[in-house]
């Protein structure tokens, strides 16, 4: 069976095509980004691979280039990707199995909007941190002494598709949300101003959630022991560990009443902070997450058991109990962590069972990322 992966120049996008290949799928890979050439293309994972930088030439290719006698599964690895497929759903839903919600063109773009993703959050028994929203282009003057600001604050896209994570602040005071607020105004009109809560540490957890099998699969709880210190990557992992243990933190019937109740089907990630033993929830993505590879390498590989499940397999083999798993994002874990403390980085490096880009299996997307950045 054919399966297509649409994303950026990244790990993420090479881990869903070794994932969807090592369950004997034929994977297309489409870069559409700004690269001028990817290391994914020389994956051993990759039987077809194009590389896009726009979105006429995208739609162009999966419309009329990828030749196939079945509907494929399309999987996207990052917002902007999903809310492109979600935005062209009508067209694309007759070649391609396709993450939704509500079965519809815009349902993933409406619970995008993280407004309305922490209102119902919060509804559906999640813990969020308290939340106001601003829409510039409706409000001229805003008042930063109202109770829902709590200092010291994070300011962000409302939307993640239309902004990035290079327009994040954290604001300490009056003065300089009212900075950030103006620094910002210009290239996004629509923002969420709330709580930072400075976390003991980060959790999330991937899934799938199969609306025609009616089923939920989630591997297990992802701790992130070290994450990127940068704002503008805040909460991105560096190294981490998933295991089974999910309590006291995350309440899975919280977790799976929700995705029904927005009707999502598709692959997910939730993302927490923690705080004095309680869970905070930041966001849910609707696509693949970067620490996909931990699920595959702990034995659970979600894009092949939701696209089993999506097209009528009714019992699809994986393991329900999965033994702890070290996972290393190696840029970010060179970058970021201390080498003042050489003996445990070395600890860490011995305890790690996968790489976000290293396999000895699969090697040249590792080297051609060095050879391509110099």
């Amino acid at each position: 069976m054919k399966a297509i992966v649409l994303g950026a120049n990244h790990y993420n996008t090479l881990w869903v095509a070794r994932s969807l290949n090592l369950a004997d799928y034929e994977v297309t890979v489409i870069v559409w980004d700004d690269s001028k050439k990817s290391f994914i293309s020389k994956s051993k994972h990759v039987s077809h691979f194009y590389l896009f930088s726009t979105s006429e030439e995208v739609l162009h290719c999966l419309m009329h280039n990828i030749v196939q006698n079945e509907k494929a599964p399309l999987f996207t690895t990052g917002d902007v990707y999903a809310s492109f497929v979600d935005e062209n759903y009508n067209e694309l839903r007759q070649k391609y199995i396709l993450q939704n919600c509500e079965n519809r063109a815009g349902g993933i773009l409406k619970w995008m909007d993280k407004r309305l993703m922490l209102e119902k959050a919060e509804k559906d028994g999640f813990i969020i941190p308290r939340t106001t929203t601003v829409d510039l282009s409706t409000v001229d003057n805003i008042d930063f002494t109202q109770s829902s600001i709590t200092y010291p604050c994070i300011v962000k896209p409302q939307i993640s598709s239309k902004g990035s994570k290079l327009m994040f602040r954290i604001c300490n005071d009056e003065s300089s949300l009212e900075k950030s607020i103006e620094e910002l105004k210009e290239e996004c009109k629509q923002l969420i101003i709330q709580q930072y809560i400075k976390p003991d540490f980060e959790i999330a957890i991937l899934g799938m959630r199969s609306r025609v099998a009616d089923k939920i699969v989630i591997p297990g709880l992802i701790t992130k022991v070290s994450t990127c210190s940068s704002t503008y990557n805040l909460g991105m992992t560096a190294y981490a560990y998933i295991d089974k243990k999910f309590k006291p933190l995350v309440d899975l019937e919280i977790v799976s009443s929700f995705l029904k109740n927005i009707d999502y089907n598709g692959l997910f990630s939730i993302e927490y902070f923690v705080k004095n033993n309680k869970a905070y929830f930041l966001e849910i993505n609707f696509r693949t997450d970067g620490n996909l590879f931990m699920c595959t390498t702990a034995g659970v590989n979600l894009p092949h058991i939701w696209t089993s499940y999506e097209t009528g397999k009714k019992d699809v083999a994986y393991p329900h109990t999965i033994k702890r798993k070290y996972a290393m994002i190696e840029i970010s874990y060179i970058k970021y962590s201390n080498w003042l403390k050489p003996i445990q980085r070395l600890k860490e490096w011995w305890k790690t069972d996968c790489y976000s880009i290293f396999s000895w299996s699969d090697i040249k997307p590792f080297i051609y990322k060095f050879i391509y950045a110099i």
